[in-house]
């Protein structure tokens, strides 16, 4: 073999060395620095898939009124909504097909049980209901909003045949009331 060719083998390995390292290098930045980001993604199928095995916290009013609950078995369950038409625009909704929207969405994480709950839960929680691995199940969310006050708003507005919005709030606190 002569000099020339023997250089041109080595240019050839040493440029495929290097994009075998950069492929390496560009995938492990994914792995370290961007697999959070992409996990989270919304159209990653995995997180669907896996959130069907998790039954999904309850939406409550102030007075403990569920709004949204799940029902069903692991694999199968269904998202269920009391006051559809007073709080469709509060709630939004959570579905396999077109995702989660409005407070489905904001509070996923919680709803889900994926959200850091605080010790003193966790332990209440295992002190009253005992521990069981294979239970995976979100937690309650309650939100600032009556239930009557928000029907008499829906009503006012439908009873009046005209477009508007009514937003009742606790001037004191900004609790949002209907």
């Amino acid at each position: 073999m002569n000099p020339k060719e023997r250089s041109r083998i080595i240019f050839v390995f040493v440029l495929e060395l290097l994009l075998l390292l950069s492929i390496v290098v560009y995938l492990s930045h994914f792995v370290i620095f961007k697999s959070e980001a992409v996990a989270n993604r919304p159209e990653n199928r995995r997180r669907t898939i896996a959130k069907q095995n998790i039954k999904r916290g309850n939406i409550l009013d102030r007075d403990g009124n569920v709004l949204a609950y799940t029902e069903g078995e692991a694999g199968n369950y269904k998202r269920l909504y009391n006051e559809p038409n007073i709080y469709s625009h509060i709630i939004g909704y959570s579905s396999m097909r077109h995702g989660d929207y409005l407070l489905e969405r904001s509070y996923r994480d919680y709803l889900l049980g994926e959200q850091q709950v605080p010790i003193k839960e966790k332990v209440l929680d295992l002190w009253s209901e005992g521990f069981d691995p294979k239970k995976k199940e979100g937690a309650d969310v309650i939100i600032t909003t009556n239930t009557e006050l928000q029907r008499k708003a829906f009503e006012e507005i439908l009873d009046s045949h005209e477009k508007g919005a009514v937003v009742v709030l606790n001037p004191k606190t900004g609790e949002v009331l209907a």
